[in-house]
């Protein structure tokens, strides 16, 4: 063990953030174990042997319950990651679900072959971004064991993008993000009315290196973002908030950045007309303006610019991420992953994704319009033209 930490350590910029990771999930791992030696000591072995395998055969039934209640068959969807980091080739996703009385089945045949980028799955990540979906889909109200994905198996191609083998890079996390949604979206075609439509379909990531503008020491601070989530049949989507994926991480504290690096945030704030209008619109993602208060470098990871999120049921597609270096200068660019210098002074605006439609929009509550006006969710422009609502 000694070895392996010092192996991380000598390879790590920060190894003082890197290890602190490290060292809670070691911390984590022997409190799970000091706790069910506790059990066995007070109950006995055997006691919770019997009583594991009941709260997984109660799970697998649980499970097989609501799967029952979905339309069996089998659909396939498309999506495009916008690129792997290195070249600038939209990378095709792929995915075909099949319900059956055997179960639920996922087959990522036909996506991209792996890729030079570290966007690539093994396949327990896989697997594990299939397991986010199911659970969404049959029990997303019971605590989760192994039981409740008896009934799900997961295929890829070796050597494909969601089957990685040595020596194919992996690390980033974009590529599982889209995957949950695209098994959604998959089944969307078959149950539209148990499946929200698409999120903002992104983590919108930044990062920023550099000296300390008052410390002088190296620093190195990053973020994932906000996004509007999509709308279902029955309600408005969620947001400006985690993508579903991370539900249970936290944006970094506005307070945290700017201590901690050089940067400062000028503006946060709802993204007026991001959501994708419907009977009920989509979540909104964010607008964020980063000034820059030392020189250093900023890293934006993005991965679902090139294409607008889906909307079901006759819903509008919502605004994708974007991002804006120097805007307004001679130098104004937009980024997707990409790493730039930057210096006092520069500025960087981050537009968040929003979540898609549902329904048409013309079928929306006038009042819920007039709402959404006023809270600058919906501009007046938009109320009239997509709406029809044209007293706001």
């Amino acid at each position: 063990m000694h070895a392996i930490h010092e192996l991380i350590r000598f390879n790590s910029r920060m190894p003082e953030l890197v290890l602190g990771d490290l060292h809670a999930q070691v911390s984590c791992l022997r409190t799970g174990e000091r706790r069910l030696l506790d059990v066995v000591e007070k109950f006995g072995l055997d006691a919770v042997r019997r009583g594991i395998a009941r709260f997984l055969d109660v799970g697998e039934r649980s499970a097989r319950e609501a799967l029952a209640r979905l339309p069996q068959g089998s659909w396939t969807a498309v999506d495009w990651m916008d690129d792997d980091g290195i070249s600038d080739d939209p990378i095709p996703l792929q995915v075909t679900v099949t319900v059956d009385d055997a179960g639920f089945h996922v087959d990522f045949t036909g996506s991209s072959a792996a890729v030079r980028g570290p966007v690539n799955l093994p396949i327990g990540a896989t697997i594990a971004c299939a397991r986010v979906a199911f659970k969404a889909l049959t029990t997303p109200f019971e605590a989760t064991n192994a039981g409740h994905m008896r009934p799900l198996t997961v295929t890829a191609p070796e050597g494909s993008l969601f089957h990685a083998v040595y020596p194919a890079a992996t690390f980033t996390q974009w590529t599982g993000n889209l995957a949950v949604e695209l098994i959604l979206k998959a089944v969307a075609m078959g149950a539209p009315d148990r499946v929200a439509a698409c999120s903002g379909g992104d983590v919108p990531g930044f990062m920023m290196v550099g000296t300390h503008p008052d410390t002088g020491a190296f620093f190195a601070i990053s973020n994932n973002d906000v996004v509007g989530w999509g709308a279902t049949a029955r309600h408005d989507g969620a947001g400006p908030q985690n993508h579903l994926c991370q539900t249970v991480a936290h944006t970094t504290p506005i307070e945290v950045l700017e201590v901690r690096s050089g940067m400062r945030i000028e503006r946060m704030e709802a993204r007026t007309d991001s959501g994708g209008p419907g009977r009920f619109r989509g979540g909104p993602g964010i607008r964020r303006d980063i000034r820059f208060v030392s020189d250093g470098e900023f890293l934006s990871v993005v991965k679902k610019t090139r294409t607008a999120p889906w909307p079901l049921a006759g819903g509008h597609p919502s605004r994708p991420t974007t991002v804006r270096a120097f805007p307004g200068t001679d130098r104004e660019v937009l980024l997707g992953t990409r790493r730039i210098p930057v210096h006092a002074g520069d500025l960087v605006t981050l537009y968040t994704g929003g979540g898609a439609g549902h329904g048409d929009p013309r079928d929306r509550d006038p009042d819920a319009v007039r709402c959404d006006v006023a809270e600058g969710y919906v501009s007046a422009a938009a109320a009239r033209t997509i709406y029809g609502v044209t007293d706001v």
